[in-house]
């Protein structure tokens, strides 16, 4: 009986061929649960909203595919806000034009019973915020997976909205893997920006195989890379469970590749618990934060230029046996100040203590006698592009922070008219790159993300297509977290 039900749930499926943004919008209203709606190559232009409200489901999501070269030109505050659970989008260009950067927040806003959401192959830049997430009447969307995508800006945003590529407030489980993110600044109002973050009292956010370049295109202004817990959340009704005390708990951050951002931390941790930052590679940024009484972090087999600063009542449990390095990295790799990090001299970073994750940045297996840091010795992929992700074997293949303020987050959809005081520096004073660059106090308006290895067992994203399992990998990091 079953069988047959769902043979005829499969029979009901159709493919929406689209080559205009009137036919995307009605083929976006008649779309079902299985639908897949295919836009033809060419350039589009939204000045209006469009909104996926239909509810797909794991068996039965619903796809936009862009068919060959699809670039949507968006001149509106938010491209696609997506209400519907299980919504598949894949192979877009979406590009923000507005006039004034004010006015061009999202590519995608996630919002509610938005479960299941995915991104994979496409390219947003020129947003504030290129993927905004939070609750909407009680619901989070919750177990997103965001995959080989490009995020970046053209230049520095003119505005004092918050600067971030992924913004997640509250959501579970969100897995963000092998996305190249690179030039997220802000110019205007206390000119902090960051790659991305997690907070609002969600759990399991995972960053895993990011290539996070802050300074590329452009340089200035404060940017900081991955964060679980950014500046924090406020009020607490915006919060999950309406509660701020925690920003992000069980957050990993794993096999990235975090550069250029001078001024500041390429890891933040604020108030977020049980943390697992592991065989990351930080060049050219102050280190890793962990911050405040809530904030309790494993650091492990990490190699950076920077440091690791406990601050206010935040605990590191830095690993002896699998230790962070820090090192003259032009040492270790290739050519560095080039984004090549192939190791060149692993002399510095072998280590033979457990828990290395199962495969590098590249997708690459580690060795058995691997090193420390994002890229093992026996990989040769070309570090200065995010590594290759196959949506088509739903498995990783190998390829050829900060502690400043972001703004206040209301936790929906931005009302222009709105002041949400997302400007307010810490402490009436704004960061400074002088010095302790993360010396500001955040204030309840920042914004980051989160990502770790869960310490209650296998907690994987329902829609992980990683290697990177957390049964299989870490088991002695795993058991020691379970003691804690």
């Amino acid at each position: 009986m079953y069988s047959l039900l769902l043979l005829s749930l499969t029979a009901t499926a159709s493919t929406h061929d689209v080559d205009s943004v009137t036919k995307l919008r009605e083929a976006v209203a008649q779309a079902a649960p299985g639908d897949t709606i295919r836009v033809a190559s060419g350039t589009y232009r939204l000045d209006d909203t469009i909104r996926l409200s239909t509810m797909g489901s794991a068996d039965q999501p619903i796809r936009i595919e862009g068919d060959g070269a699809v670039r949507i030109d968006v001149d509106a505050l938010i491209g696609f806000r997506v209400a519907g659970a299980h919504w598949h989008i894949a192979n877009l260009e979406m590009v923000g034009v507005c006039a004034s950067d004010h006015d061009c927040e999202h590519a995608f806003h996630v919002v509610g019973e938005a479960a299941g959401f995915e991104l994979s192959s496409s390219v947003l830049r020129n947003f504030n915020a290129q993927i905004k997430a939070n609750g909407e009447g009680g619901f989070f969307p919750d177990s997103a997976l965001i995959v080989g995508n490009e995020l970046y800006n053209d230049a520095p945003r003119q505005t004092d909205r918050p600067v971030v590529t992924i913004d997640v407030v509250g959501a579970n489980d969100w897995l963000v893997e092998a996305n190249h993110i690179h030039d997220i600044a802000k110019d205007g109002g206390n000119g902090v920006s960051y790659a991305a973050f997690f907070k609002g009292n969600g759990s399991g956010g995972r960053f895993e195989r990011n290539l996070v370049v802050c300074e590329d295109l452009h340089s200035g202004g404060i940017r900081l890379g991955l964060s679980l817990g950014g500046g924090g959340t406020s009020p607490d009704s915006v919060c999950r469970d309406t509660d701020c005390a925690v920003e992000h708990t069980d957050g990993l951050i794993v096999n990235n590749i975090i550069a250029r951002c001078p001024a500041d931390v390429g890891i933040y941790l604020n108030a977020a618990a049980e943390s697992v930052v592991g065989f990351n590679t930080l060049y050219d940024t102050t280190g890793i934060d962990v911050r405040f009484s809530e904030t309790t972090a494993v650091i492990m087999g990490n190699v950076m230029d920077g440091s690791i600063r406990e601050r206010d009542g935040g605990t590191a449990d830095i690993d002896v046996d699998v230790p962070t390095t820090t090192a003259t990295l032009s040492s270790i790799y290739t050519a560095p100040d080039d984004l090549d990090f192939r190791v060149s001299d692993p002399t510095e970073v072998w280590t033979l203590g457990d828990g290395a994750p199962e495969v590098d940045f590249c997708g690459t297996r580690r060795t058995d006698r691997t090193v420390l840091g994002a890229v093992d010795a026996a990989s040769d992929c070309d570090t200065a592009f995010a590594p290759a992700w196959s949506d088509e074997t739903g498995e990783s293949g190998e390829s050829d922070t900060g502690s400043g303020d972001d703004g206040a987050d209301t936790g929906s959809e931005w009302d222009p008219s709105a002041d949400d005081g997302q400007d307010g520096a810490p402490d009436g004073a704004a960061p400074s790159s002088e010095g302790d660059a993360s010396s500001a106090e955040p204030t309840s308006d920042a914004d980051e993300s989160p990502t770790k290895w869960s310490s209650s067992g296998c907690q994987v994203a329902p829609l992980s297509s990683s290697l990177f399992a957390l049964c299989s990998i870490f088991p002695v990091l795993i058991a020691r977290r379970r003691s804690c």
